[in-house]
């Protein structure tokens, strides 16, 4: 199995229906591929939250054979190859090409962990907060901190699942 149309009628372990990068973006992509998410697997398990430690459950599934394939976040793998010193015996299905992202993915790439204020924190405290992280080196996998001008990728998808707002549609 190296391409998503592969993955038909299989079995899909996953963190929580409401989970962005655990599910949605996954969903999303087969969408993008020309297939249905809703009638894509014959079954969908989810672990029950989007903590790394369900992530790991996901993990666990594919493995063990509980399930046949499954979704977790992007760099999800390498953390946890990483944290734990060993590779797993799972791989990334559909891979993107290579870009100058850090890590492989089989979805397209949605802005993370948004920093957002109150309208009660001052101008300056704001750009003294988006200084101090703007500023922060690279980590060791070459992740750090950007501005997302542009949230249409995320809304698009949510329209595209009909989720959130766009849930009645």
């Amino acid at each position: 199995m190296t391409e998503l149309k592969d993955l038909r009628n299989l079995k899909l372990a996953a963190t929580d229906d409401n989970d962005f990068t655990g599910f949605h973006a996954g969903m999303g992509e087969l969408i993008h591929r020309g297939f249905n998410p809703d009638k894509f697997f014959s079954h969908i398990q989810f672990i029950g939250s989007s903590s790394k430690v369900a992530m790991h459950h996901v993990v666990d599934d594919v493995i063990s054979g509980k399930a046949d394939v499954g979704i977790v976040r992007t760099c999800f793998l390498e953390d946890l190859e990483k944290l734990s010193g060993q590779a797993y015996p799972v791989k990334v299905i559909g891979e993107k090409p290579k870009d100058s992202f850090a890590c492989k993915r089989s979805t397209d790439l949605y802005p993370n962990w948004t920093i957002s204020s109150t309208k009660n924190l001052s101008s300056e405290d704001l750009r003294d907060v988006t200084k101090f992280l703007l500023e922060m080196p690279k980590t060791s996998d070459g992740m750090y901190w950007s501005l997302a001008p542009d949230l249409s990728n995320v809304e698009n998808l949510m329209k595209e699942l009909k989720i959130g707002e766009y849930d009645f549609l």
